[in-house]
């Protein structure tokens, strides 16, 4: 618990300085075990329809988490009720098992660039990102042991990342 509370401080000082954050938001997965059904949701408004904007995964996994990779399904629901769904794959490690995120411990926060926008309507914009981990019918694994926190970030692009 300490060394939560520690990375929580550190994480959160560090975003206090962020200007160009429009949303940042990070669920905790229950028992640190990510279930199928479970489905964080992230509802984001949105006034900005001039900027160019790019969006992050951020996942926070220990070193017991199983695999080198998470996939995930992303399904964004825009002001007027449209629906765009994304397939995203997550790495976590390298080719030699070597872990990619920033860590302390046996925790690691990886940050995984989903792709660029720009929204073109003003409102409130929903973001359900549901674990894409399937192992086929006879598989019993119904959830991934590991998983943490699983969250979203908009942020605006730099003029010359444009």
């Amino acid at each position: 618990m300490k060394k939560f509370l520690v990375l929580a401080i550190v994480f959160s000082s560090l975003m206090s300085c962020d200007s160009n954050r429009v949303f940042e938001s990070n669920t905790r997965v229950e028992d640190g075990s990510w279930k199928i059904s479970d489905v964080p949701i992230f509802d984001v408004v949105i006034s900005d329809t001039t900027s160019k904007m790019q969006a992050f995964i951020n996942v926070r996994h220990t070193a017991y988490y199983q695999f080198a990779n998470l996939w995930v399904f992303i399904k964004t629901t825009d002001p007027d009720g449209l629906v765009e769904r994304d397939t995203l794959e997550c790495l976590f490690a390298e080719k030699d098992g070597m872990w990619i995120g920033s860590g302390l411990g046996d925790l690691f926060d990886t940050q995984t660039y989903w792709k660029r926008m720009k929204f073109d309507k003003a409102g409130s914009y929903s973001f359900e990102i549901e674990q894409a981990m399937r192992f086929g019918k006879e598989s019993k694994i119904n959830a991934l042991p590991g998983i943490e926190d699983v969250g979203l970030r908009i942020e605006k692009m730099e003029q010359d990342e444009i």
